[in-house]
């Protein structure tokens, strides 16, 4: 777990589920949550020649990438029960994920449920409030200090697939599979 960000990702199924209900962590995070400090160093030779050779691609991919964002921003920028975060006027934004809040953490559980039987992934944003990881807890204490704003990405945060695969109507498609789900 320690090379591997402190995740789970590596380890069994019997460790990952003792793992979550010991720190109490809902399914949704049980993935990309943190139980130890880790780092993640396990690049090789290999992965940075293949890296250097996609940099003839990097501009291609971040216009796509940009695209996506603008399909993303402009069907959830004014729906009704989320939020999401605008970037300053005249940013281009060319992410891996698109990050929204729903409005409850039941909410997050419902859209990342329909995702998952249409087979699209999603996932947290980031680490959510790292103050509430187990890893932290377990060297700090739980923390009594409010934290409302990481609070609400860590209970209602998701991120939905931006990659160079995805055209317009995959966006939509997407999209519609979030906005059908009620709060």
């Amino acid at each position: 777990m320690i090379r591997a960000h402190g995740w789970t990702a590596d380890c069994d199924d019997n460790t990952k589920i003792r793992l979550h209900k010991a720190s109490n962590v809902d399914p949704f995070r049980g993935k990309f949550t943190f139980y130890v400090p880790g780092f993640n160093v396990r690049g090789t030779d290999l992965q940075a020649h293949i890296g250097l050779s996609q940099l003839a691609r990097a501009d291609a991919v971040a216009t796509i990438r940009k695209r996506n964002h603008g399909i993303y921003s402009e069907r959830f920028g004014g729906a009704k029960g989320f939020t999401i975060q605008k970037p300053p006027s005249g940013a281009e934004v060319s992410s891996i994920g698109f990050g929204l809040l729903a409005s409850s953490q039941d909410h997050r559980t419902k859209i990342a449920e329909a995702l998952r039987a249409k087979g699209i992934d999603t996932r947290p944003i980031c680490a959510g409030n790292i103050a509430r990881q187990p890893f932290w807890t377990a060297a700090f204490g739980e923390s009594k200090r409010e934290r409302p704003i990481a609070d609400a990405v860590h209970d209602r945060g998701f991120q939905l697939p931006n990659h160079a695969l995805l055209e317009p109507e995959d966006c939509n498609y997407i999209a519609e599979t979030v906005l059908a789900v009620k709060a």
